[in-house]
């Protein structure tokens, strides 16, 4: 009878000071980490065809994303080295879900955008897109 009481004591104590592990994140976690969504997007180009898709970004998509304020977002843009070839690669940050849906609403009523995406419309075989949302540990982008 003494072991049960000391095992429920015992129980009862690790209970009331223990860290619930499926509330800890969120205590843990900043403000913004918790709500920023992140968005992938991931475009294979047609093979031989990059050279002009980095030409038609340079000259005319980041100068529209610059001039817009869309690069605010912009985590990064990258171009595959390795593994599935031919791919350009770009991570956004938003604040919240209606933030990321403002922000392309915003983007294709532009009229400089548009013009940069109908010239590099041709060049993308295939596009996927990815929403994330940060890991409860490591560094935050």
């Amino acid at each position: 009878m003494k072991k049960i009481i000391l095992i429920s004591a015992a129980a009862l104590l690790f209970a009331l000071t223990a860290i619930n592990p499926l509330t800890a994140w969120s205590q843990t976690e900043s403000k913004q980490s918790m709500n920023t969504i992140y968005e992938k997007r991931i475009y294979a180009i047609k093979v031989g065809e990059m050279g002009e898709v980095k030409r038609l970004f340079t000259t005319l998509g980041w100068p529209a994303y610059v001039e817009g304020k869309f690069d605010r977002n912009v985590v990064g843009f990258f171009i595959s080295d390795t593994g599935d070839l031919h791919q350009l690669i770009f991570i956004l940050r938003f604040d919240s879900d209606q933030d990321r849906r403002d922000l392309w609403k915003r983007l294709y009523a532009d009229e400089k955008i548009m013009v940069f995406i109908k010239q590099i419309r041709p060049f993308i075989l295939s596009q996927n897109i990815q929403l994330m949302v940060s890991a409860p540990w490591g560094p935050q982008p």
